[in-house]
């Protein structure tokens, strides 16, 4: 049986708008891991990048032709669930009895409506799919009923119908590693060089997020935290580095913070193993002991992301995020002491949000004693619960592919900001922070940064005062905010 998995067509510019030459690109983790399961299981399996390969439709459609599979699985986002229905339709087109399976952030949080817009789909994956992709295929094969398999929805004579709910999987471990080696080019993928140092390959060491955040969608991976091994860990990152060739690795978890006793076995064992490679990782960092980071830092640990979101405790309140400025300020003075970099996000265009909120984070943004930035605007994401409050307060795109956090087009439009101002804020906002004396000099001794980081920000700059109307707009918008 021949399985092809695929991330849609999705141009850069789609994605990431003016700032489409510095986006980064990173492997396809999820289409990865199902892979490596259905190999395991001894199925032949072809995965294709479009998004990486910059493919479009008709260079897919040849494809699908030319390897004629019986299974074809799609991993689609909220921003790329458009492309995934072209790619359903060519799928139909070549061969209607292929199978089409379609999985990701978009379908598990609204896995009805997806089904009833894709007359081209047969099953729907809801939540992890490593286990699901392997027992559908046992029903291909006509050794599984369809309704034994947990997390899917599928048409049984004409009707929608769902199945049990797929629990989480607990022991991580015993999912093989993620099958990089099935992508075309794996020097193609990249990150964000203010980031990261080097050849760059991330890694999921744990799962779900115990926090509830109104703005985060939790719809594949849940509320449930569970972690890879300390181990299991280490053997992966010396997987990336023999195999791959990485020089930097990137945790992608929603919180590899979230279990000290956990971060501390695993930097220990890094230092035991001998490991080179350095790393970054996201989470939160008020639980953070001193001891703690000086032995992330020993182990290689260069850079800690964290999302700060707000300067305005009643945003703060809004997002459920419960953070304490002051706390949050004093553990980055800590951190930076250590010699670990902290890239810190924000957002803008909140319901309710109003300029003086939006001024206020931007200014504490340029307070902190940060070395990255980035500031998104808000997207309403499906099954988040601050999407409900958006109607409330604001006009919500009906058009999928506005829901790009970087592009010139708004998913949201707060009743309390007028849209010129919101569309102009971000970019402002990364104007003055990057073109800070403090930043400038903070950085230009570092040899990465002037090989790559310089680089990068002549092209963000560039992406940033695309119009003239970006200054024009200046004056206006700080008077009001006075």
């Amino acid at each position: 049986m021949k399985i092809l998995l695929i991330t849609p067509p999705l141009s850069r510019e789609k994605a990431y708008g003016k700032f489409s030459s510095i986006g980064p690109c990173l492997p396809p983790l999820g289409l990865c891991y199902v892979a490596a399961q259905l190999v395991q299981e001894g199925y032949e399996v072809k995965i294709v990048d479009c998004f990486a390969q910059r493919f479009s439709h008709q260079d897919l459609l040849r494809i699908i032709r030319e390897y004629s599979p019986d299974v074809v699985g799609v991993s689609a986002t909220t921003v790329s669930y458009v492309s995934a229905q072209l790619v359903l339709q060519l799928v139909k087109q070549c061969r209607r009895a292929i199978l089409t399976v379609l999985g990701g952030t978009h379908v598990s949080a609204l896995p009805l409506q997806v089904l009833q817009e894709c007359p081209d789909l047969d099953v729907a994956v809801i939540g992890e799919g490593e286990y699901t992709a392997a027992e559908l295929m046992e029903c291909l094969k006509g050794h599984r009923p369809w309704e034994e398999v947990r997390g899917v929805a599928f048409r049984k004579q004409g009707e929608i119908t769902f199945t049990l709910p797929r629990l989480p999987v607990l022991d991580l471990d015993a999912l093989p590693y993620p099958a990089l080696h099935l992508l075309r080019n794996i020097k193609a993928y990249s990150h964000t060089p203010l980031k990261a140092s080097g050849f760059t390959l991330p890694l999921i060491t744990s799962r779900g997020c115990p926090y509830a955040c109104s703005y985060c969608d939790q719809g594949v991976f849940g509320h449930r935290w569970r972690g890879h091994s300390p181990m299991r860990v280490v053997q992966e990152m010396k997987n990336l580095q023999l195999r791959y060739g990485a020089r930097f690795v990137s945790f992608e978890d929603d919180n590899f913070l979230f279990s000290r006793p956990r971060v501390q076995e695993i930097c220990e064992l890094i230092a035991q193993k001998g490991i080179q490679v350095k790393w970054a990782c996201s989470g939160r960092i008020e639980q953070l002991a001193e001891k703690d980071i000086v032995l992330m830092r020993n182990a290689g640990c260069r850079c800690i992301y964290v999302g700060i979101e707000s300067a305005s405790q009643r945003i703060l309140s809004l997002l459920n995020k419960e953070l304490d400025i002051y706390r949050i300020t004093e553990q980055i003075r800590l951190i930076r002491k250590h010699g670990i970099r902290i890239y810190a996000s924000f957002m803008l265009g909140l319901p309710s949000e109003t300029r003086e909120d939006i001024e206020k984070t931007v200014s504490l943004a340029l307070s902190l004693p940060i070395d990255s930035a980035t500031f998104f605007r808000y997207v309403p994401y499906p099954h988040t619960e601050l999407r409900d409050q958006a109607f409330s307060h604001g006009k919500v795109s009906k058009d999928w592919e506005d829901y790009a956090a970087r592009t010139d087009t708004l998913a949201y439009e707060p009743s309390s900001v007028d849209r010129e101002y919101l569309l102009q804020a971000s970019q402002r906002a990364y104007l003055r922070f990057f073109l800070r004396p403090q930043f400038i000099m903070r950085n230009c001794c570092r040899p990465r940064f002037i090989k790559e980081g310089l680089v990068y920000l002549v092209k963000l700059i560039r992406g940033s005062v695309g119009e003239n109307r970006l200054f024009s707009l200046q004056p206006a918008a700080r008077k009001k905010a006075r």
